[in-house]
């Protein structure tokens, strides 16, 4: 079972580990933490890069001290379109480059945190399939990412 720890704040707030904790006990076979935290918009909860790395160290670190061999997966990608949606999914990698910046420059300061070591989380387009099967949006997802790995 994946547990998903969606963010309940957009800034400091997000550092008391009492959730995490409590979420940690649940006994999850791999833990997101957070949910779309680079959407922007009238309904969503945009984290800032700087917030979301500690965040998401601090929600790590909770979830492996109960279960220290579970994967913990970098919240999840707000949907687009592989294939068409480039320059919203260019602004993803940017987000997790300026979180890779504050995680090794505030979080750890001198450390070597990598992004692409970890697990990131895809949410496929509902695109898929529409208008017609030729539209293979989690291909282009795949393709993408594949590229940001190297």
């Amino acid at each position: 079972m994946m547990l998903s720890l969606c963010q309940w704040a957009t800034d400091a707030r997000l550092y008391d580990t009492s959730r995490m904790n409590d979420a940690a006990q649940a006994g999850a076979d791999a833990v997101q933490c957070a949910n779309e935290q680079m959407k922007q918009g009238p309904f969503n909860s945009y984290v800032p890069p700087a917030v979301f790395a500690k965040f998401y160290d601090l929600c790590q670190k909770a979830m492996h001290a109960v279960r220290p061999e579970i994967p913990i997966i970098i919240g999840s990608n707000d949907p687009h379109v592989g294939g068409q949606d480039y320059y919203p999914l260019v602004a993803q990698a940017d987000y997790l480059d300026s979180m890779q910046y504050y995680m090794n420059t505030s979080v750890h300061p001198g450390g070597h945190w990598n992004w692409r070591s970890q697990t990131i989380g895809l949410i496929d387009s509902w695109h898929n399939g529409y208008p017609d099967q030729s539209v293979n949006s989690l291909y282009g997802l795949y393709l993408f990412w594949a590229q940001q790995f190297g």
